[in-house]
This record gives C-alpha cells, sequence and structure tokens, in this order.
C-alpha cells in the first residue's frame, strides 16, 4: 500500500478552499445554480469538502504529522457521497418545495444570514491562519542564523606562497 505524508497547506491554500467552498454551498443552498448535477453527490462532495478542510486545519494547528494512505480521504468522500444517496436524495424535493413556498422577503432574510455566516467564518478563518503562520517557527531562519556563525579563517598572502 503506498503511504504518503499529509502536506500542511498555505496560508493562501487554505483560503481558496473556504472561499471555493462557501461560494458554491451559499449558491446551492441558498440559489440551487447546479443543474445536472445530482442533489446528494452535491452534498456528499461539498461535505467531504469540508472535513477534508477541518482535517487538515487540525493537523495544521497541532503541527501533526502524519503518514497514511492517500485512498483514505477518497474513501471517506465515497462514503458521504453514498450516505447521501441514501439518506437525502428522496428528501431534496420536500426541502425545495418548502423553500420555494417562502415570501421573497423570507428568502432574501435567509441569504443575509447564509452570507453573514460566509463573512464570520472567512473571517474566523484568515485571523486564526495568520495567527498560526505569524507564531510557527521557521526552521530555514535558524539554519541561516547558524550558517552565518561559522567563522572562516582568513587567508594571507603569505600563506599562498608556501
Amino acid at each position: 500500500m503506498e503511504s504518503y505524508q499529509n502536506s500542511k497547506l498555505s496560508l493562501g491554500e487554505q483560503l481558496y478552499i473556504w472561499i471555493f467552498i462557501y461560494i458554491v454551498k451559499t449558491k446551492f443552498y441558498v440559489e440551487n445554480h447546479i443543474p445536472n448535477w445530482d442533489a446528494a453527490y452535491c452534498f456528499g462532495f461539498l461535505q467531504w469538502l469540508n472535513l477534508v478542510v477541518i482535517w487538515h486545519s487540525f493537523l495544521l494547528i497541532f503541527d501533526i504529522t502524519l503518514t497514511y494512505s492517500k485512498w483514505v480521504e477518497v474513501g471517506v468522500g465515497m462514503c458521504l457521497m453514498g450516505v447521501n444517496v441514501l439518506l437525502y436524495s428522496r428528501k431534496f424535493d420536500q426541502i425545495m418545495a418548502r423553500h420555494n413556498a417562502l415570501t421573497q422577503q423570507e428568502r432574501s432574510r435567509g441569504r443575509m444570514r447564509m452570507w453573514i455566516y460566509v463573512l464570520i467564518t472567512l473571517v474566523s478563518t484568515i485571523g486564526l491562519f495568520t495567527f498560526i503562520e505569524l507564531t510557527r517557527e521557521k526552521p530555514e531562519t535558524e539554519f541561516v542564523h547558524d550558517k552565518a556563525r561559522i567563522e572562516i579563517p582568513k587567508l594571507h598572502i603569505s600563506d599562498i606562497s608556501k
């Protein structure tokens, strides 16, 4: 079984993933702009992305290095999609019917709540990862300081002629 070491994502990569997830989730939950995708697979895929980001964030925050099969995350994603197909695909029509029965004011209020949630999540994520990046020790910096302390003996012209 091939294993790989879980790499730490940079701050920019984490933010990109969070922004992507919440834009897609907002469009799906509020406006339902994902045509030609089965709702259950979409929910499962978004739950898997959330789980992967939370898992990688947990490893980053606590500075944990794990070695495991690269198929573990793929298997978890497939299980989440399967569970969603079994549980939520039948209920999706009922959820959309209830959503369509809402008045325009209730829909816009739900949209506003969702964007406030997205904004709070993004600001807290940016703050958390900025704090982690600023407080983490950089091993390259220590190595550069050690190299700077090495003293090189000076050569004189008389040493060369010998």
